[in-house]
């Protein structure tokens, strides 16, 4: 009967034998396991350095480890797949593009995490702070034979690049919508295709969690506790989403605005779609189609639900709602906040309830 081994026996074995399924190239190599911390998750990570790059990929020992239990796998062919994850993502041909900034400018762009739970990382990181909220900088990636990926942008990276905060917020300000359009959708409509092709809500969020596996390699970081306040975001982001994004956005929105009910605002690709109430122009704009102030519920840092306040139930029950959503459907790694936000479209502010 098959029974599997301790997670520190699992470590020490995958350490031991890394190397032999690397082959020739790594018989040299340094191999090392710590605690890495990322955005909203925290995992035993194994790195080998052969030396030949400044930028190592971080094999997840706990994902390893959840895949061997559940497949019942031999532990040979667990490090066999991870030798195998390493040589794939061997970051040498891309290494020198992260280091230039002529290239990342055009591939830069933003995101949106939930700031208390991240504080630690983000001592190395810069980032922007919007009520509980952080956004963070990130360079996206072509990666050989695997898609896009991304890295984010820490303290170290941003000195190399000589640039300010404030260049890489403007930067990525002006691409995350055009690498990342916007969509929104009534929810009447979503729970009608979910219904028609049998996906229940916590399907597409394990989907989408599976999609993200390849985001945010790791890089040296350097500590430092540079952060920024933003209060107005709304106010400094005033109507300045250009007409094709507009259209992309709204052209599903076919009813009135008094017969709007709740909407779902995410990204094209569904990843990471939080990020797109941050997108300039993006708050006031949706102030201006439903003539009202509305509340924000964030659902996970993949979406945010918007809702007209004069159709809408007390706060605490919204509060209520977005707990249950994060508790029952929502990954832990997905969770964007407890918080109910309201936006006043006089004052251009996103407020917490």
């Amino acid at each position: 009967m098959w029974k599997p081994v301790p997670f520190e026996v699992f470590t020490d074995y995958a350490k031991d034998q890394i190397k032999y399924y690397l082959g020739d190239d790594y018989q040299d190599a340094e191999v090392e396991i710590k605690e890495v911390k990322k955005l909203s998750r925290t995992y035993m990570g194994m790195t080998v350095n052969n030396f030949k790059s400044n930028m190592l990929p971080t094999v997840d020992l706990n994902l390893f480890y959840d895949m061997y239990k559940k497949d019942q796998q031999n532990l040979n062919d667990s490090v066999r797949d991870m030798a195998d994850l390493i040589k794939e993502h061997s970051p040498a041909v891309f290494m020198d593009e992260i280091w230039d900034y002529d290239y990342a400018k055009e591939q830069l762009f933003f995101r949106i995490n939930n700031y208390r739970k991240n504080r630690e990382m983000l001592q190395n990181a810069p980032f922007v702070t919007v009520e509980d909220l952080a956004i963070t900088f990130h360079v996206r990636l072509s990666i050989p034979g695997q898609g896009l990926g991304s890295i984010m942008i820490t303290n170290e990276l941003m000195e190399e690049y000589g640039v300010t905060q404030d260049e890489l917020y403007q930067q990525a300000t002006y691409n995350t919508p055009r690498l990342f359009p916007p969509r929104l959708e009534l929810v009447e409509d979503i729970l009608e295709e979910l219904t028609h092709s049998g996906k229940s809500q916590k399907d597409q969020n394990t989907q989408q969690s599976a999609a993200e596996e390849l985001e945010d390699s790791d890089i040296i970081q350097t500590a430092s506790d540079e952060h920024t306040e933003i209060s107005e975001v709304g106010k400094s982001a005033a109507n300045n989403v250009e007409e094709d994004v507009d259209l992309q956005l709204f052209k599903a929105i076919h009813v009135p605005h008094e017969n709007l009910g709740l909407m779902v605002l995410t990204n094209q690709s569904g990843i990471g779609g939080a990020s797109a109430l941050f997108y300039e122009g993006m708050m006031d704009k949706l102030a201006s189609i439903l003539e009202e102030d509305y509340y924000v519920l964030p659902s996970s840092v993949h979406e945010v639900l918007i809702a007209k306040v004069s159709k809408s139930p007390d706060v605490s029950v919204l509060k209520k709602m977005v707990r249950e959503i994060n508790t029952q459907e929502v990954q832990r790694r997905d969770r964007l906040s407890d918080q109910v936000y309201r936006y006043d479209r006089h004052l251009h502010r996103l407020l917490r309830t």
